[in-house]
Order: structure tokens, then sequence, then C-alpha cells
């Protein structure tokens, strides 16, 4: 994984090199891993010691310089501050209401920021098609890249990953049936006949999820400083976190983290 991954998230006739320049990633590495126990248990231990309610969209924030009402349908949350952590893509759709408005200024960030599509497609085989020593392939084909999820182990399941992003990720998403699609395009690639050899297959999402809307943020072109607009609190009450709102570290899961970590630390001060 490089430090610039995010820059997947769209074409190149669409990104600028501002959001490369900042997005330095310095101090991570070039070091790929993943939680054993999945991403789940990150969520878990967060929100264990937090009052979690699940099923309670917001619609509307009233806020003030002296705290905020959160409202969800006919119920309504009093509170200091309030932590933005909604997607890019959830923010520029304005399913939220905010009263008063956010200033000019915020809104500038929230609409000149670009939203990404990435997506994913996985795959099961009957068995593997692929040579044995194939970490990962290449392709101009919309399906981009493909892994093997469980290359370097001693067993894994016939598996492979695409993830694809832009526009292509965009006519994914607009595909009658996008895992044949991407059999296609394997086929193409490895030239052999997979009818029947396909035991499962799933296509996640994430531009057409009213819950993200998106995949990663990326800094379009003379967008320097639009990132650090978007991470700036609104008074003492509203923060905001969130990938897209990390500077140095975006479109990532533990800028994401860092970001929520940053808010919390300005909330308290302001205590």
């Amino acid at each position: 994984m490089t430090a610039k991954k995010f820059s997947g998230a769209t074409d190149l006739d669409q990104l600028g090199s501002d959001g490369l320049q900042e997005a330095t990633y310095a101090g991570d590495g070039n070091t790929n891993f993943r939680v054993r126990s999945g991403y789940g248990s990150i969520f878990e231990r967060t929100a264990s010691l937090l009052e979690i309610r699940l099923s309670t969209p917001v619609t509307r924030v009233e806020w003030g310089a002296r705290g905020a009402i959160v409202h969800s349908g006919s119920l309504a949350f009093a509170c200091e501050h309030v932590v933005i952590t909604l997607p890019l893509g959830v923010l520029k759709a304005g399913v939220i209401h905010f009263d008063p408005p956010l200033p000019q200024w915020k809104l500038a960030a929230v609409e000149r920021l670009g939203v990404g599509h990435v997506d994913k497609v996985i795959l099961v085989f009957d068995a593997p098609f692929w040579p044995k020593d194939m970490g990962a392939l290449f392709t101009d084909l919309d399906t981009q890249s493909w892994i093997v999820p469980g290359w370097g182990r001693v067993e894994h399941a016939p598996v492979l990953r695409a993830l694809m992003g832009g526009r292509a990720a965009e006519r994914f998403e607009a595909s009658v049936d996008p895992v044949a699609k991407a059999v296609r395009e394997l086929e193409a690639v490895f030239q052999v006949e997979l009818a029947g050899r396909l035991r499962e297959g799933r296509f996640i999402n994430w531009g057409n999820d009213p819950w993200s809307r998106m995949g990663y943020s990326f800094v379009p072109m003379g967008g320097a400083g639009l990132r650090a607009a978007l991470s700036e609190p609104i008074g003492r009450t509203l923060h905001f976190a969130g990938e897209a709102t990390h500077v140095v570290r975006p479109c990532s899961v533990h800028g994401a983290i860092e970001s929520g970590e940053r808010a919390v630390a300005e909330l308290l001060k302001q205590s």
C-alpha cells in the first residue's frame, strides 16, 4: 500500500497536486498489516465505555454558542459539544439540516473537496486458476486491481478481491450485475472460461450506500488548505472529524481515528 493510495479514489483529470503534497503519511512506513480479529474489534473496544444508539439517524442539529440539540425523528438530545464524523459524501448531500446554517467558509470546504468512489468485488471460486506466486494483479480494465487475500499463507481459500475507484467504480455501481462484469474481466485477463466455477460473489457498493455515499475523499486542483478548513471547529460547539479532515493521513483508518482524537482534544480544552 503506497502513501498516495487515496489517489485511486478518482481519475487523474480530477486530482490536484495539492493533496498529494499535503498528505505525507509521515511515519507510516511501507508495511502492510491487518487487524487479526477484524475491524469490528476496533469499534467494539472504542465503544465499550460509550452509550451507543443504533438505528437513530440524525436529521437536524440546532447549535449555538452554549451548546446544541441533536434531532433524530421525534427524539432530541441536548449537549455541549457535537463531534461530526459524517462522511464527506453525506455532508455534501445535505441530508442533515444545520440551524443556523454552517458558515460559508465551512460550506466551501465541503463543496470543493472531492468525493471519490471506491468499491470492491469479492469472488470465491471452486479452485485457483491464477499462478501460485501471484499476490496482486493490475489491469487497465474497470476492475483495476486484484489481490489474493490469503496470499502467503500455507493454506487459503480460492478468493480474489478487486478494488476499483473513480469513474470505473461509478460504472460498476451502474452495472446491472457487477459480479458478472468482474468475472468477464477476469476471463479476458486470464483467457479462461469461468462459467460454473464461481461459488460466491459479492459487490461492496459504498458509492450508493446512503450512509457513506463515497469511498475516499480527494483534493481537487487548487484545493490546498481545504482539508484543514474542514477540520476546523465552529466556535466551541461543533467539531469535525473523519478521514477527509486529516491533512497528513487522509483516506485511511488510522487517519480517521487520529482525527477523532484530535476533535475530542479540542473540545476538552474548551470544556
